[in-house]
């Protein structure tokens, strides 16, 4: 597939559907119109991964069938959750939240269950792929709190678009073009954080950023060739932007973003294509 297709296909229409919402929840082009919504992003990050598997492998059937699949249904899910949330600003939204981090792996891991796992492979898969779920749920919006503007949303681009191209490496194209999608919603806010300089991913955007993200690595490693280690890199990058929280990158923020630089340039150097040394 060329530069042109894989645009055409994977990228343009995720951002024709994420910009709108993002645009009318902060009106980037007034900078008098006051803080916007999360509900812009919250709807961007779900829309722009669907919106990229619909164009590349057209409407899913009534009953999913895949693991994919299952996925966006559970992150549909997630950001009418998140949209509630923001409205209603909801007591025990973490626990309410709960239900949907321990389905989402069991309806992406159904047919592996069915066919391949013994009951004692299941509850392990279930229990890591849940946590792997929950840790970022409920520790990246203290991070995303530490402060408004561009390095944080130009931040969660870079671990999109490295997930997008370990995936590639990993045997998927799909895969990785449907982290390119998120990738490209990400992008989005990074122009609206340089003309809103208050910008800030609220807890519910967070929750579809981090159910799109890990259920795409989850795909990855158990119906590609996704690594593992690879994988986990992926995961903690955005973990380690709790340097931001650290006083001594306050006055200095942009160097809070090396650690997770770092994790994921060794991310995309473990997880880089193999060339096929017969040239094929």
């Amino acid at each position: 597939m060329g530069l042109v297709e894989l645009f055409l296909d994977g990228v343009l229409p995720p951002l024709v559907i994420a910009a709108p919402p993002l645009a009318l929840a902060w009106k980037p082009w007034r900078r008098d119109a006051g803080p916007g919504r999360d509900w812009g992003m919250i709807l961007a990050l779900a829309a722009a991964p669907i919106a990229a598997s619909v164009s590349l492998e057209g409407l899913p059937p009534l009953i999913p069938v895949k693991g994919t699949q299952w996925l966006w249904i559970c992150l549909l899910a997630a950001a009418l959750y998140a949209i509630v949330d923001e409205r209603r600003r909801l007591t025990h939204y973490y626990l309410g939240s709960l239900p949907l981090l321990l389905l989402t792996p069991l309806l992406i891991f159904q047919r592996l269950m069915e066919n391949s796992w013994d009951w004692t492979d299941s509850l392990n898969h279930l229990g890591v792929a849940s946590l792997l779920l929950l840790v970022p749920v409920l520790y990246l919006p203290r991070i995303m709190s530490q402060g408004p503007g561009p390095l944080l949303p130009i931040a969660l681009t870079l671990v999109a678009s490295t997930a997008g191209f370990v995936l590639f490496g990993g045997g998927s194209a799909v895969f990785g073009q449907l982290a390119g999608a998120l990738a490209a919603a990400l992008g989005l806010s990074v122009v609206v954080a340089f003309r809103k300089p208050e910008f800030v991913f609220g807890r519910g955007s967070l929750l579809v950023f981090s159910m799109a993200l890990v259920g795409l690595l989850l795909c990855g490693h158990h119906f590609s060739d996704l690594d593992r280690t690879v994988g986990l890199l992926i995961w903690a990058a955005p973990l380690s932007l709790a340097t931001f929280i650290l006083p001594v990158f306050h006055k200095r923020p942009i160097l809070a973003l090396i650690p997770c630089v770092l994790v994921l340039a060794l991310a995309a150097y473990l997880g880089a294509p193999v060339p096929d040394p017969y040239g094929y």
